[in-house]
């Protein structure tokens, strides 16, 4: 299961969160694929994760803001665990991997929040077996339980940043 939907942010709330994740954040060269303790890390790219209680107030306002507009998010059955900010170079492509964490009820909201992008630049979400195009503001509902990834840029000095809203489903509901 996976919904795409291009029409949710603003281009005002889109050109705010370009200028504060190129010009203000800062990222560290550690967040990589969920793998088991002991086991051999698939890919590694620039960014950070923060949990409900850490994250900066524009990333909670932005979620609220697209819970309030997607209309099964506002049951009360998912609940925020982590997010993750992901940067990606070109080279950096990532594996396959889920976002599960083990039991299958996980479910992945990802906002790709840059103004500008062409698709000659790739940067392609691949879902099991559809490739996505990397579209400014577009917002992506999936089942973390599905093999995914994200291609890194074909082109140096582009970064592709995605910003990965990972929820728990209490109670399947959709």
């Amino acid at each position: 299961m996976i919904k795409i939907y291009d029409d949710l942010i603003y281009s005002e709330a889109l050109v705010e969160m370009h200028f504060r994740l190129m010009h203000e954040q800062v990222y560290r060269y550690d967040n990589t694929t969920n793998v088991p303790f002991g086991t051999e890390l698939d890919h590694r790219f620039f960014g950070m994760n923060w949990y409900p209680n850490d994250m900066p107030k524009w990333v909670d306002e932005l979620f609220t803001t697209l819970s309030n507009k997607i209309t099964f998010l506002q049951d009360e059955y998912y609940d925020l665990q982590v997010v993750s900010l992901n940067l990606q170079v070109q080279g950096q492509d990532g594996d396959f991997h889920q976002d599960n964490y083990g039991d299958g009820n996980w479910y992945t909201l990802m906002v790709f929040p840059l103004v500008t992008w062409k698709t000659e630049w790739g940067g392609e979400f691949i879902y099991g077996d559809q490739e996505i195009d990397y579209v400014p503001g577009r917002v992506i509902f999936f089942d973390g339980s599905v093999l995914h990834r994200g291609l890194s840029p074909k082109i140096p000095h582009v970064p592709r940043i995605t910003l990965v809203y990972r929820l728990k489903n209490l109670e399947k509901t959709i």
